[in-house]
């Protein structure tokens, strides 16, 4: 959605993301015409993304259960559940535990179409139900542990797959050569980042681009260390989730692009001219005041032009969004109004079936009573 008009923004289609607010997106109308909203600024970075990737969790295939087994092999702790997904019914979440000891997981995502990406991923944390003030004030002060999080192109999906490596602990934005996700990963994006102790998701952005030359499999690993723990039971002290990755084919993958937007020209403050070399002055010749006018008039740069037809364009689109919201609330009072005669119909309607009920039972009582009178020999 583009945060200056609110209009819907297709993943194919190109949006302008502001690399200094957070998650502030402009589609193209908006961006050529210069749009401001909350705290963005038409001065600042952006970047041109030519199209979104949406990998989902049901995307992510799981590997070997030796790998990312489901319970421990004694059957003591557990490590995944797999629980419905409230904002999708037909899917479920996985939940992993962190039990305290370094660990990992693993999945293979869905093919992604050749381009430059960056990533931006979110893993949503929950603590455990058993920490009382005091647990929870301390995790808040001093943080879960690190999480150490790597995306990008296999080097061999048997091996990624099947093959179990030795946990490694880390506490820095070190990675050395010959760890895990250098050993599983071609050409990856990687980092590392200690984990709030609040329970709030976690957003990772990629601050670099892995390109991809064909069609390829990319591969998900997530590594955690120095996680706090219960000293005993089945119970972990958090457990995590990747809700979403979102891969943005960049244009300019080198550095944001910064491309000043139009200004429609104005009257009281002119912007000044560039600077250029000027021919030696000549001497001037009197004209007559109308003709020096009408000759400004005609001198229209092509940049006047252009930020004039800008200008036009945004003034037809607002007036398009306000005859469109004009068209929903008239709508919406429309059908409220139904809805609320047909609220009334009903009531009335039951009111009466209600009514003629009563009527109707009581009609069946006084018959009833006169049958009994009858029975007793009273003529009535």
């Amino acid at each position: 959605m583009c945060d200056a008009c609110l209009n819907n923004i297709y993943c194919s289609q190109n949006r302008f993301q502001c690399t200094e607010c957070y998650d502030y997106d402009l589609c193209l109308s908006c961006f050529r015409s210069g749009r401001e909203s909350k705290s963005h600024k038409s001065s600042h970075a952006i970047r041109h993304i030519l199209k979104t990737e949406v990998l989902k969790p049901d995307d992510f295939i799981p590997p070997h259960d030796d790998v990312n087994p489901e319970q421990s092999a004694d059957q003591l702790k557990t490590f995944i559940t797999l629980e419905p997904d409230v904002n999708r019914p037909e899917s479920e979440m996985r939940w992993h535990f962190l039990h305290g000891a370094d660990s990992h997981l693993r999945y293979l995502t869905a093919t992604v179409e050749p381009g430059h990406y960056a990533a931006h991923l979110t893993i949503l944390t929950r603590l455990s139900g058993l920490l009382n003030q005091a647990g929870l004030d301390d995790l808040k002060e001093e943080g879960l542990g690190y999480l150490r999080v790597g995306l990008g192109t296999l080097r061999n999906k048997k091996q990624f797959f099947r093959t179990r490596y030795q946990e490694e602990s880390f506490a820095s934005l070190v990675l050395e050569e010959g760890q895990m996700i250098d050993k599983m990963l071609d050409r990856y994006w990687w980092t590392v980042v200690k984990l709030p102790g609040d329970g709030e998701p976690v957003v990772l952005h990629a601050d670099c681009v892995f390109s991809l030359e064909t069609p390829e499999d990319l591969g998900l690993i997530v590594q955690w260390s120095g996680i706090r723990a219960f000293a005993s039971g089945n119970e972990a002290t958090v457990s995590i989730n990747v809700a979403d990755i979102r891969l943005y084919d960049i244009r300019d993958f080198t550095e944001p692009l910064k491309v000043p937007p139009e200004q429609p020209p104005t009257v009281a403050s002119p912007q000044p001219p560039i600077a250029t070399p000027a021919p030696a002055p000549e001497a001037p010749v009197p004209t007559p005041p109308t003709q020096a006018a009408d000759a400004g008039d005609e001198e229209i740069t092509a940049e006047e032009l252009l930020s004039a037809l800008l200008q036009i364009q945004q003034s037809v689109e607002d007036a398009r969004q306000r005859a469109q919201l004009e068209a929903a609330i008239k709508q919406r009072l429309k059908q409220q109004e139904e809805e609320r005669q047909t609220a009334v119909f009903n009531y009335m309607f039951a009111k009466a079936i209600q009514e003629q009920a009563i009527l109707e039972q009581e009609r069946q009582e006084q018959e009833e009573a006169r049958r009994f009178l009858r029975l007793m020999g009273f003529n009535i």
